[in-house]
């Protein structure tokens, strides 16, 4: 058994007593308060002694920093009473792994010590009143990986000026558009003024006021029809889950990553309210859901619950993919992709310009703005569903509600009768609310009851959605038996889609099946390359997303119609 460390004390000319300890492979004095004696001195120094040869353990094991412990051994040697408590329980804390430390930044850090430190949420953990903690790191680790590091990334802050970041800027791709770049040229910036404060190991920022590009033109967005978007929830080619996600972004107006962090306990479904205690504004939201989202996701939790075998926990994601687990970042390109699968296939959607944007996940929130105010909402009941703080971000929307209004398009279709799979018979409230205020489409006929909604709202639309030519295999969004499996026509994959997966398939010898890869079409980011292989032959619908063979299908019923992939 090893000898018990107890170390040494002295006394200097002066009559100040020291302990001396060893630390780290060499002994360290460390002055004891004034005034002690040799008792005292001699006690303190065995405290010390037994804190040395712990934290030298840690710093040999590289849990704990150099600087760090020889500042904690120091801390205790000079504090007293009250003092020196705190202090040996900081250090139990760190010892005992509760409280993860690192490497303290000094005047040698580099741009990519400090950035890395941001992202990790390290230093908002440090500095809790001057670095704010970020929910969403994955576009700053994105601009720090791709544009940043490799340009500046071993830098000295101390030695950054304004022709490093000017190097920064000049080297970004061409094709990056003005939003990415200001992105970008914000991101630098937050990393240099976390070095300036709280870090302190700059004293002024280096880069100008202005140098942070404007926000430039903005271009215009697309938004969705009401007549296109029940095709789009009415056609099963879509996995169910994220007809689901889109159903509920458009009627209730909140952000993509809001509705992803929802958890089930989140929805009171007695009372048809939701509560968002996490945004990006910070600022807590609870109202109340449209009754046909209600009666949906009463439809969804229990479609699911049928599929898994199983109750669902109320931790558990509100909205999943196809594998079960709760979303990630949204994706406009697989979004587009199932717009195209349903038919909707409008220009203003997909075309892509100087002045124009394809439309994203985040332009249903536009399009619940638009229509809510085309139907007479008002900014207060906009705002207390989308989280925005003023009404100049509410008028800037006004211009295509007036044109929503001219068009006649009404609301949207109820999303428990939108979604083919979530229809389980008119609903007690929905046959009170159609009794009272029956509504018409737009030619005359009436739309099943249950159209005059919560929120108050008409839905009128088309009763034949918009084709275009040369859509076959698209879905009409009728009224089609829940239990319908999807047509035997081959889904034409989009051509404005460059899928690596096609090249790879076919590259290894497989004839595709045109059907089976559109019906899969962009959800293969989900899946490794092996998988991506595998899909030559049919999937077999394992996951709660493939399409019912019944409205108690199995979760392993694979989707009828399916054709499967030959070897050449």
């Amino acid at each position: 058994m090893p000898r018990k460390a107890t170390g040494g004390s002295w006394q200097n000319a002066s009559g100040r007593w020291y302990a001396r300890v060893t630390f780290g492979g060499r002994r360290r004095a460390l002055a004891l308060p004034e005034g002690f004696t040799a008792p005292a001195a001699e006690a303190r120094t065995e405290v010390l002694a037994a804190l040395a040869t712990r934290l030298g353990a840690a710093l040999t094991a590289g849990r704990v920093p150099e600087d760090i412990a020889l500042g904690l051994l120091e801390r205790a040697a000079a504090g007293e009473g009250q003092r020196l408590a705190d202090v040996l329980g900081v250090a139990e804390k760190i010892l005992s792994g509760s409280v993860p430390v690192t490497r303290s930044l000094g005047r040698d850090a580099t741009f990519k010590d400090i950035g890395d430190r941001w992202t990790s949420g390290e230093l908002a953990r440090l500095y809790p009143d001057h670095v704010k903690a970020k929910r969403r790191t994955a576009s700053d680790e994105t601009y720090m990986r791709r544009y940043l590091n490799p340009e500046i990334g071993p830098v000295p802050v101390i030695a950054f000026t304004l022709d490093h970041a000017q190097c920064v800027m000049a080297a970004l791709p061409s094709k990056l558009g003005q939003s990415t770049r200001r992105a970008v040229a914000l991101c630098m910036s937050r990393v240099l003024s976390i070095a300036v404060f709280p870090l302190r190991i700059i004293a002024a920022h280096p880069l100008p006021k202005g140098f942070v590009p404007s926000v430039g033109k903005r271009k215009v967005r697309g938004w969705i029809y009401p007549d296109e978007e029940r095709t789009v929830l009415g056609c099963v080619k879509v996995p169910i889950c994220w007809r689901v996600a889109y159903g509920f972004l458009v009627r209730e107006g909140l952000r993509y990553n809001e509705a992803a962090a929802l958890d089930l306990g989140d929805i009171d479904r007695a009372r048809g309210t939701v509560n968002l205690d996490r945004n990006k504004t910070d600022d807590p939201r609870t109202w109340a859901l449209g009754s046909d989202v209600t009666t949906a996701f009463a439809a969804w939790i229990a479609y699911r619950e049928r599929r898994l075998g199983r109750r669902l926990r109320a931790d558990e994601p509100l909205l999943v993919n196809v594998k079960g687990t709760r979303l990630t970042a949204s994706d406009a390109d697989r979004f587009r992709a199932h717009l195209l699968r349903a038919g909707v296939s409008r220009d203003d959607l997909h075309e892509k310009s100087g002045d124009r944007r394809p439309m994203r996940v985040h332009d249903l929130r536009a399009s619940f703005i638009t229509l809510a105010l085309a139907m007479g909402r008002s900014e207060t009941w906009v705002q207390d569903r989308t989280g925005h703080r003023s009404s100049t971000q509410i008028n800037g929307y006004r211009r295509r509600a007036r044109l929503a209004v001219e068009l006649a398009l009404g609301w949207l279709a109820p999303m428990d009768e939108a979604i083919p799979e979530l229809r389980t018979g008119a609903a007690p409230e929905r046959e009170r609310e159609s009794a009272q205020a029956p509504s018409s489409c737009q030619d005359g006929s009436t739309w099943p009851p249950g159209s005059q909604r919560k929120h108050g709202l008409t839905a009128t639309f088309p009763t034949t959605a918009r084709r275009t030519a040369g859509s076959a295999g698209s879905c009409d969004g009728s009224r089609s038996d829940p239990t319908r499996q999807p047509d035997a026509v081959p889904f034409p994959v989009p051509v404005d889609v460059d899928l690596a997966a096609v090249g790879a398939l076919r590259a290894s010898g497989h004839a595709i099946a045109v059907e089976a890869l559109a019906w899969d079409l962009f959800d293969l980011d989900l899946l490794d390359e092996a998988d991506r292989l595998a899909l030559a032959s049919s999937r077999g619908g394992g996951g709660i997303c493939s399409a019912p063979t019944g409205a108690d299908a199995p979760i392993d019923a694979a989707p009828a119609a399916r054709t499967e992939t030959t070897k050449r």
